[in-house]
C-alpha cells in the first residue's frame, strides 16, 4: 500500500481549511496520498461543529476505518502500542507547537493531529490549495447581488469575531475580542496606503454588536444576510473585496488568503493571542501588515 498522510479534521470551517491546505502541502511534497479523517475530530464535540469541506471542490480521499490508526479506531491504549511497534497502522503525531514546524515534511505513513496554522506548510502548491479551496456552488441572489456590489467600488472586508471568544471561558482567555480601535487604526492605515475611498463590508457572527460599536467616515455596509448554515458565503464575498482587514480568527483569514487581487492589502492583528503565553509567529503571510 503506498504512503499516506491522514489528516484529522476538527474544529471550524477556517480550520478545518488549515488542516486540509497543510495536509495536502505535506503530502505533495513527500509524494503521498493525503486522506482526510472527517468524523473522528468532531465525535462528542459540544460546539455544534461538524465536516464542512464539502463545499469546495477538494480531491482527497476520506478515510476508511482500516486507514486509521488502532487507538484512535479502538480507543485502547495497548492496541496503541501494537500499533506504533508493528506499524500495522500510520503512526500518531500530535502538532508539537503552534508556529511552523518543517519536521513534518520528514513524515510518512502517519495520522496528523493539530491546527496547522501556517501558509508555509502549503505555499509551494499555492495554486493546487486555490483551486481545490475553490467553492463548488455559485452564489444566490443576494449574494450576487452583494458580490456587484463589491465588484464596482474600492470594497474592503471587515472582520469582527466575538462568539465564542466572548462567551466560551477557554476561548476567551486564549484569543479575546479585538479592540475596536484596530479597526479604526486599519482603517487609517489601509486609506495611508490603497488607492481611492474606501467601502467598507462589515462581516462579523454577532452583527449588532458591530453595528453599535463600529462607525467610520466612509460608506459602510453591514453585512448580515447569510446565516450560520451559509457563512461560507461571507467568506467568500471577503475574498471579493479588493483588501481585507481581517480578526484573529482563520475565517476571516482564509477570506483574505482566498482573495485573487494581486494589488490586494491585508491587515492583520499583530496580537492573535491574548494569553501570554500563546504565540505562533507563522500565521501571518509575510506580506501582510499587522497592526
Amino acid at each position: 500500500m503506498s504512503k499516506m498522510i491522514v489528516m484529522r479534521l476538527k474544529c471550524g470551517l477556517g480550520n478545518q481549511m488549515f488542516q486540509y491546505a497543510s495536509g495536502l502541502g505535506i503530502a505533495r511534497a513527500t509524494k503521498q496520498a493525503l486522506i482526510i479523517d472527517d468524523v473522528t475530530g468532531f465525535a462528542g464535540e459540544d460546539s455544534g461543529r461538524t465536516y464542512g469541506l464539502d463545499i469546495f471542490n477538494i480531491l482527497a480521499k476520506k478515510a476508511s476505518p482500516c486507514d486509521l490508526p488502532v487507538k484512535i479506531f479502538f480507543h485502547n491504549r495497548l492496541n496503541e502500542i501494537t500499533n506504533n511497534l508493528f506499524r500495522k497502522k500510520p503512526k500518531i503525531f500530535v502538532q508539537r507547537m503552534r508556529a511552523f514546524d518543517a519536521a513534518v515534511f520528514s513524515l510518512r505513513d502517519v495520522y496528523m493531529i493539530g491546527f496547522w496554522q501556517s501558509e508555509k506548510y502549503f505555499k509551494a502548491i499555492e495554486d493546487v490549495v486555490r483551486s481545490e479551496l475553490s467553492f463548488k456552488a455559485v452564489p444566490d441572489g443576494r449574494n450576487v447581488d452583494m458580490a456587484r456590489r463589491i465588484a464596482s467600488c474600492g470594497s474592503v472586508s471587515l472582520h469582527v469575531r466575538r462568539g465564542d471568544y466572548v462567551s466560551n471561558p477557554y476561548a476567551s482567555r486564549l484569543f479575546g475580542g479585538i479592540p475596536v480601535g484596530y479597526y479604526h487604526e486599519a482603517v487609517r492605515a489601509l486609506v495611508s496606503k490603497a488607492v481611492g475611498r474606501p467601502e467598507l463590508f462589515v462581516f462579523s457572527d454577532d452583527i449588532q454588536w458591530a453595528r453599535e460599536n463600529l462607525s467610520f467616515e466612509y460608506p459602510c455596509t453591514f453585512v448580515e444576510h447569510n446565516d450560520a448554515s451559509k457563512s461560507y458565503e461571507d467568506m467568500r464575498l471577503m475574498s471579493l473585496c479588493k483588501h481585507n482587514i481581517i480578526a484573529n480568527s482563520s475565517f476571516s483569514w482564509w477570506g483574505a488568503w482566498l482573495n485573487r487581487n494581486p494589488g490586494k492589502i491585508v491587515i492583520a492583528p499583530k496580537s492573535w493571542y491574548k494569553a501570554p503565553d500563546a504565540r505562533n509567529p507563522d500565521i501571518i503571510p509575510d506580506a501582510w501588515l499587522q497592526l
